[in-house]
C-alpha cells in the first residue's frame, strides 16, 4: 500500500499538469514502440514500454507503472540499506515524502520519457550486488528487470560498465572483502558486458541490423562543432581539404544541436545521417588520433564534464508547448486518440504553467550540499559499510553520468538533475537510519 501511495505522490506534476508531462522525444519513443522499428539515435525499449503499458489507450497507464516501478526499485533500497524491517515503512514514508517536497524525482517520474530509469539502472545495479539471498524466481526477475532499464537509454550501458571498472579496482584495493560479494560482482559484471551484444542482437530481430545505433558519428561530430575542434581541424588539416564538409567550413553553425537539428544545417544539404557515416567516421578517427585535436577534445572534455556537474535545475521541459505541428501531438493524436482531449487542455499545452520549478530547483542544490558533506562524514566515521559502498558508487555514477552526457552529448540540465537525486535520497536514509537506531538504543538502556 505504501508502494502504491507513493506512486501517486510521485506523479503530483502530471496531475497538476491534467496530463503526463512531454518532451520532442515523447513523439519518436511513441512512433518507435507501435510501429516497430528502432530509431536511428535510440534505443526501442522505452517504446516498446509505452505501447504495451497504455494498453494503446492512455499514456497515464504507462506513467503509473513507471511510477510504481520507481516507487518499488527505492522501497527495495530502503530495505537493503535499513536492515530492520521495524523500521523500513517509516523510514520510506518520510522519504518519499521528502523527494515529493523537494526532489527532481517526480518530475522525471511524470515526463513520458526514459529519463528516470538512467537512476534506478543504479539502483537495481546495487541491488544486485548486495541483496539478500532470495528465490531463484526474484533473482531472474531482478536481472531482467535490470536489462530492461538498461537498454531504454544508450547513455546507460556506457555508464554502469565504466562503474563497474571503478568497482573492480575498489575491491581489489578494499581490505574489507566480504562487503563485496566476487560472485555477484562476476554476475554483474558478466550482464553488463553481455548487453553490450544483446542490444544489436535484439535491435537486428527488427531489422535494424547488427547495430546498437546509427547516430554516434552524428552526435560526435555535433559535439566537436560545440568546442570548436572540428573547426580547427578543418583550418588546419591537409586531410580536410578532400572532405564533402570543407566546402561548409565557414558556415557551420556555432552549437551543436543546429548542426544536428537545423532544417537548413550542412548535415542534410550533404546527404542526411546514413550518407555522411563514412566521411564522419574518418574525421572522427583522424582528429582522435591526433595529439594536435585530440588533446583540445580531452581538455574541453573534463571542462565540460565539471560544467554539466553544475547544471542541476529540472522543469525546463516543462515549460515547452508541443502545440499541432510538434512530433508529441502528432503521435498522440495518431497512436492514443483517446488522450488528444486531455493533451491539448493540459496546463503545458496552454502555456498556463504556475509551478515554480526553479524554487524546487534551488532547494534541491542546497540539500545537496547538505548531503554530500554528511555522507562523507558517515563514511569517515564508519568506513566501509554497504551503506558505504552503495554511497561511493551513488557519487561516481553521477560522476560518469555527467562525463558521458557531457563529452559525447551536449551539457543539459536535464541529463544531470536526473541523477543527482539519488545523493538526497542515500543522505535522507542514512539521517533517518540513525536517527531510529539512536532511539532505539535510548530505549533500550532506558528499560535495563
Amino acid at each position: 500500500m505504501l508502494v502504491v501511495i507513493a506512486s501517486f505522490l510521485f506523479l503530483f506534476p502530471a496531475f497538476y499538469n491534467g496530463f503526463p508531462i512531454v518532451f520532442s522525444d515523447t513523439g519518436t519513443y511513441i512512433s518507435s514502440g507501435f510501429s516497430g522499428t528502432v530509431p536511428i539515435d535510440r534505443p526501442i525499449f522505452y517504446g516498446i514500454f509505452l505501447r504495451h503499458t497504455s494498453l494503446g489507450s492512455s499514456l497515464w497507464l504507462s506513467l503509473f507503472v513507471q511510477s510504481f516501478i520507481v516507487a518499488n526499485i527505492l522501497y527495495a533500497m530502503v530495505q537493503l540499506l535499513v536492515a530492520n524491517k521495524k523500521y523500513e515503512p517509516y523510514i520510506f514514508t518520510v522519504v518519499v515524502s521528502l523527494l515529493t517536497t523537494f526532489s527532481a524525482v517526480p518530475y522525471f517520474t511524470s515526463l513520458a520519457i526514459p529519463d528516470i530509469f538512467t537512476p534506478m539502472s543504479l539502483l537495481l545495479f546495487c541491488l544486485i550486488l548486495f541483496s539478500k539471498p532470495m528465490s531463484k524466481i526474484k533473482w531472474v526477475l531482478l536481472y531482467i528487470s535490470y536489462i530492461f532499464i538498461i537498454f531504454t537509454h544508450l547513455s546507460n550501458l556506457a555508464t554502469l560498465s565504466m562503474l563497474l571498472v571503478v568497482l573492480w579496482v575498489f575491491y581489489y584495493f578494499v581490505k574489507e572483502k566480504e562487503i563485496l560479494n566476487r560472485i555477484r560482482l562476476i554476475v554483474l559484471t558478466s550482464i553488463t558486458l553481455f548487453c553490450w551484444v544483446l542490444l544489436p542482437f535484439i535491435n537486428s530481430l527488427f531489422g535494424f541490423g547488427f547495430h546498437s545505433n546509427k547516430s554516434s558519428h552524428v552526435f560526435l561530430l555535433a559535439k566537436m562543432i560545440d568546442n570548436g575542434v572540428l573547426v580547427n581541424y578543418l583550418n588546419t588539416s591537409a586531410n580536410a581539404q578532400n572532405l564533402n564538409i570543407y566546402k561548409y567550413k565557414d558556415s557551420l553553425p556555432a552549437v551543436g544541436g543546429d548542426f544536428l537539428w537545423g532544417a537548413n544545417s550542412v548535415l542534410y544539404k550533404t546527404g542526411g545521417w546514413a550518407a555522411n557515416k563514412q566521411e564522419y567516421d574518418f574525421i572522427i578517427h583522424d582528429i582522435l588520433t591526433n595529439k594536435q585535436y585530440c588533446l583540445p577534445f580531452i581538455y574541453q572534455g573534463v571542462i565540460e564534464t565539471f560544467v554539466q556537474l553544475t547544471f542541476n535545475n529540472f522543469g525546463e521541459e516543462y515549460l515547452v508547448k508541443y502545440d499541432e505541428q510538434s512530433p508529441p501531438y502528432n503521435q498522440i493524436k495518431i497512436r492514443l486518440s483517446n488522450d488528444l482531449f486531455a493533451y491539448t487542455h493540459a496546463r503545458q499545452f496552454a502555456n498556463k504553467q504556475s509551478y515554480d520549478y526553479q524554487h524546487s530547483s534551488y532547494i534541491q542544490n542546497l540539500l545537496l550540499i547538505f548531503s554530500i558533506c554528511l555522507i562523507i562524514l558517515y563514511i569517515i566515521k564508519f568506513g566501509v559499510t554497504v551503506t558505504s559502498v552503495v554511497s561511493i558508487l551513488v557519487f561516481a555514477f553521477v560522476f560518469l553520468n555527467a562525463m558521458i552526457t557531457a563529452v559525447l552529448s551536449t551539457i543539459s540540465a536535464r541529463y544531470n538533475s536526473r541523477a543527482t537525486w539519488l545523493v538526497l535520497f542515500i543522505a535522507l536514509v542514512i539521517i533517518l537510519k540513525l536517527f531510529f537506531e539512536y532511539h532505539s538504543k535510548k530505549r533500550t538502556r532506558a528499560n535495563t
